[in-house]
């Protein structure tokens, strides 16, 4: 909802007006936060830093794991790429507005959610295949979006290509990550800080960086920044199903 309000606030009012919204919106938060809330745990456990460190220690030496880690963060970079060229992409070179980007994010955004409802609709599935299946679709909807943008490219086609790609991204970011959080039962919540924490700070490293790199102004060079992402992100995934697999066996055997 954030580029979809956002859109409207810098039509009607400048783009500082959102960083006045958002300001005056964590001031309430704030308040809120400091008259109703407080810490909720009635018995507080003391900090260890070397058992915490050990068991950090002990999960990103998982391979399935800290693979599943990277591919949630890639994937997750997929639609970072997309929020930070779409501004200029649809504003500047299609010549729409900013309402328009933020009705593009919305869209997006509305893309990831039903992934992660059909995500849990096929959560009986074999997690191979159906992951499989979504890179392939992804892969294929990239490639069209590179080769038909010499024959035609506004904001149908853009968004269209979007939608698509997204949905099966956040098919895939779904499965990844329910897999990730329950990798650890007993340790269930260091798992899953760890797996958000760690998942932010790699998707923000490869958006940045392949759309720097490649200077996506464009939806040619979008789908471009896209492919490369994918080539990486499923090289890794069949890295991670072997692992996973392997797991899996080790398990069954033990019990």
């Amino acid at each position: 909802m954030a580029p979809f309000l956002g859109g409207y606030l810098q039509n009607s009012f400048g783009w500082r007006s959102n960083f006045y919204f958002l300001g005056g919106l964590s001031l309430v938060f704030l308040i809120l936060e400091l008259m109703y809330s407080g810490e909720s745990l009635k018995h507080y456990h003391p900090f260890k830093l070397k058992s915490i460190a050990e068991t950090y220690k002990g999960m990103l030496q998982t391979a399935d794991f800290t693979l599943g880690l990277i591919i949630i963060g890639i994937c997750f970079g997929i639609v970072v790429v997309f929020s930070l060229s779409s501004p200029f992409i649809i504003e500047r070179v299609l010549g729409h507005s900013a309402i328009t980007t933020g009705y593009t994010s919305l869209l997006s955004g509305l893309s990831l959610m039903t992934g992660g409802i059909i995500a849990k609709a096929l959560l009986k599935k074999p997690l191979g295949k159906k992951v499989g299946i979504a890179f392939g679709i992804q892969i294929v909807l990239v490639l069209l979006m590179i080769f038909t943008s010499s024959l035609l490219t506004n904001i149908y086609t853009l968004i269209g290509f979007i939608i698509g790609i997204h949905i099966a991204g956040g098919f895939i970011f779904n499965i990844i990550y329910g897999y990730c959080l329950t990798r650890f039962s007993k340790n269930a919540g260091v798992a899953s800080g760890l797996t958000g924490g760690v998942m932010y700070m790699i998707s923000s490293v490869f958006s940045y960086g392949f759309a720097n790199l490649f200077k996506v102004k464009s939806q040619l060079l979008l789908g471009v920044a896209d492919l490369s992402l994918l080539v990486i992100v499923t090289i890794l995934f069949i890295v991670f199903n072997k692992y996973r697999l392997k797991s899996s066996f080790e398990n069954a055997a033990k019990e």
